[in-house]
């Protein structure tokens, strides 16, 4: 079978399985927490261009559509830089917002390898690059979650299995001028099962998600900017995800995935319900 034939029938399963998903909620897409995991072992420079779409289900009705742009690199043996930026455009009843989202840094240090078993500290940042008070539309429409976050993380591998467990800490408020919505920090811890199907590699992983604070939003009722705690904010999330790897090449590696909740997630102040994520990208290696 070509190439092509098979990344065209790995794209119609994704497809498929969002219409299996669509009335679930999901979170992670993303306050960037979810982003802290090894996304390669391999050593050099690897780039990655990524399209995403994802719906936030029919409560709010918003659709995402973002083309991500990921890059790592080894700097030195054993010590990993990567970087991811998106460019987003979100729409609803209420229009739409277009523009740069929110970039995100982060340092991988692994501290040993042996055998089939590996151990990883990470440390970056989420920087608010994106829009968060475009268009006079709610915090739900924009590209970026208007906060410098801070992202802390660590990795263990046994053999097939990684399990990750990652912390963003999040301060100060939104610039949205109709929420200024304040986050809690959230907890995600992730367990991922990688399985061989030669010549393709697969994932699965089951994200446990959990904002530790209650949010808050500006008082709409008020003249004065005060805020109002938003009641069941501070929710726990239970998202499955499936990543499928077809090398195309020496260099090149096709990668899709599809993300959908087994936990629904009700209170959205922050734009990161989803209905489901599916997306397509192309891993490059230098």
């Amino acid at each position: 079978m070509h190439n092509s034939q098979i990344v065209l029938r790995l794209i119609f399963i994704l497809h498929f399985g969002t219409l299996l998903f669509h009335s679930a909620y999901a979170q992670c897409s993303d306050a960037g927490a979810c982003s802290v995991k090894l996304h390669s072992s391999q050593a050099g420079l690897q780039i990655q261009p990524t399209i995403e779409f994802g719906q936030s289900g029919k409560a709010d009705d918003l659709s995402f559509l973002t083309l991500k742009l990921f890059a790592q690199y080894e700097v030195v043996e054993n010590s990993t830089v990567s970087f991811a930026v998106p460019f987003s455009r979100v729409s609803g009843p209420l229009g739409s917002v277009s523009g740069l989202g929110d970039a995100i840094i982060l340092w991988d240090q692994r501290f040993f390898e042996e055998e089939e078993r590996e151990f990883h500290v990470q440390a970056g940042a989420k920087v608010a690059t994106g829009a968060a008070n475009k268009g006079g539309l709610p915090q739900t429409y924009q590209t970026g979650l208007g906060t410098n976050d801070m992202l802390l993380g660590a990795l263990y591998r046994a053999e097939d299995w990684r399990f990750n467990i990652s912390y963003q800490y999040s301060p100060g408020r939104s610039e949205n001028s109709l929420t200024r919505l304040y986050r809690g920090d959230d907890v995600v811890a992730r367990v991922e099962r990688k399985m061989q199907f030669k010549p393709i590699e697969a994932s699965v992983s089951l994200l446990a998600v959990k904002r530790l604070g209650i949010s808050s939003v500006r008082d709409a009722l008020s003249a004065a900017e005060s805020f109002v705690d938003v009641a069941g904010s501070d929710q726990f999330q239970l998202n499955l995800a499936a990543d499928l790897l077809y090398p195309l090449d020496t260099s090149k590696t096709f990668v899709c995935g599809l993300a959908f909740p087994l936990l629904k997630r009700a209170v959205n102040v922050d734009g990161l319900t989803r209905a489901f994520t599916v997306s397509a990208g192309v891993m490059i290696g230098f």
